[in-house]
């Protein structure tokens, strides 16, 4: 990496470090490390923000599109989890995590829960941001056909997300009893429509920096998020918490894990 976008993103990261450092503080206050779920939008926020009005180039297309992008997806994001974590309190996987880390005392759970949660979180967050970081620091060609088109693969993406959010929020308030798995609107096509539509996000993210120096190291942000989502802390921990559902079972014969598809007829046994 050259040593002037080496240090752009050194620079950006220092100010997502102080977010993440004040959301750690408030998660011992609180006791809550779901802190960090709340944080994580407020981050890109402030990433966006930070290098917007920071940055020693006139701002163009490019970048004011990126940011109001930012703002808009963050806002929503982090509304959204405060909501859920007001009324449900910390998340399912921290309140284990808390369990296990605090047998080995209170130091090691502080130890713990800032390298694993919030500064691993904080490297993710930079990372993620490149696109952001590079429309707001670089210079580069106008913006072009393909950046169009990748904002609006943002678009399809930002519609999927909220769609699926919204699908979701309603099934959960008003299911039947004995509904234990959303299977309508978006859901119908995909097991996970929701983190569908946060990777096509960041494509289209990926896209829209098309034209400015070195823009292929961006790609690092799509890629990542693409395979975090898929393979590591989204779709798998759900999965694996409705393992044992039958209905759930029934569900995965016959839609897409990821990528939105029509449905297959699920198997049936034939004696």
């Amino acid at each position: 990496m050259p040593i002037e976008i080496f240090n752009i993103v050194i620079f950006s990261a220092k100010m997502v470090c102080s977010v993440i450092a004040l959301a750690w503080i408030v998660s011992l206050i609180k006791k809550d490390n779901s802190v960090m779920d709340i944080a994580y939008g407020i981050a890109f926020i402030a990433l966006a923000l930070y290098t917007y009005f920071s940055s020693d180039i006139p701002q163009d297309l490019r970048a004011s599109i990126i940011t109001i992008c930012v703002l808009l997806w963050g806002s929503r994001l982090t509304y959204r989890i405060w909501s859920r974590n007001r009324i449900n309190g910390e998340d399912y996987r921290y309140k284990a995590w808390r369990s296990t880390w605090m047998k080995r005392g209170a130091l090691y759970f502080y130890t713990r829960s800032l390298l694993q949660i919030f500064a691993l979180q904080g490297i993710i967050i930079v990372a993620i941001g490149l696109p952001i970081i590079f429309a707001n620091t670089l210079s580069g060609e106008v913006f072009s056909l393909l950046n169009l088109f990748g904002f609006m693969v943002w678009i399809v993406g930002f519609y999927f997300e909220v769609r699926a959010d919204s699908e979701l929020a309603h099934f959960l308030k008003y299911r039947h009893p004995v509904n234990t798995v959303l299977q309508t609107g978006l859901w119908k096509y995909s097991r996970h429509p929701n983190y569908f539509g946060e990777a096509i996000m960041w494509w289209g993210m990926a896209l829209m920096v098309v034209g400015l120096p070195y823009w292929y190291l961006v790609l690092l942000s799509p890629i990542l998020i693409t395979y975090l989502l898929r393979f590591v802390s989204g779709v798998p921990l759900l999965e694996a918490r409705y393992a044992n559902d039958p209905e759930y079972q029934e569900y995965t014969e016959k839609t897409n894990i990821f990528v939105p598809w029509f449905r297959v007829r699920a198997k049936r046994v034939t004696e």
